[in-house]
């Protein structure tokens, strides 16, 4: 009888040294979780935040640029350039005389298609103020209109995802009065940035 009792003890004791081992186990992997779980929110963040900079930097660089759609490919050895400075003189005949100076790059996106879809074409101005004029120029320009030509900012698919996103947003406070925009991937309400997640 003692020395069941005597077992029972010492099994008693182990088992609560064991339980107590345990209990103070998971206490430690409880703090690593939290830990884990406020490193893993953190990087989350930061994450966020590279994104938004990242599109930024993007943004930024592409505001040199517009995109011409719907210019035809007739001839294989077509001078693009000459070509698309007369366009823009169209549209902005005030700058006519700097066009060559300040249109510094064009070319064509991607491959050549069969049939008789045009591809879109690349303008990167040298200096933005002109690229600005262009663009105010563009709008509501008959010579785009009647030569069944659009203008547009050049966009990454990021940012055109970005202004989707963004989209209703704008529309309601236009139609609340509000002074609302797009400067690249972002929205603007009365000179805010709008936060969205990307």
């Amino acid at each position: 009888m003692e020395t069941t009792v005597r077992n029972t003890d010492h099994a008693m004791t182990f088992l609560n040294e064991s339980v107590e081992k345990l209990l103070k186990d998971t206490t430690n992997h409880n703090e690593r979780i939290s830990a884990l779980e406020k490193k893993t929110s953190d990087l989350k963040e930061e994450n966020k935040q590279l994104k938004l900079q990242l599109l930024e930097a993007n943004s930024y660089r592409r505001r040199w640029g517009l995109r011409l759609h719907g210019m035809k490919e007739e001839d294989p050895q077509e001078n693009l350039r000459d070509m698309v400075i007369n366009v823009l003189a169209k549209i902005s005949p005030k700058i006519v005389g700097k066009l060559p100076e300040v249109v510094d790059s064009v070319h064509r996106i991607g491959k050549k298609k069969d049939g008789n879809s045009a591809r879109s074409i690349i303008i990167q101005f040298s200096m933005r103020h002109f690229r600005d004029i262009v663009w105010r120029d563009a709008r509501g320009s008959k010579f785009l209109e009647e030569a069944h030509l659009r203008l547009k900012e050049d966009l990454s698919p990021e940012e055109r995802a970005a202004r989707a996103k963004a989209w209703p947003l704008v529309q309601k406070a236009r139609e609340e009065g509000k002074r609302a925009s797009f400067i690249g991937a972002f929205a603007y309400i009365e000179g805010k940035k709008v936060n969205i997640d990307i």
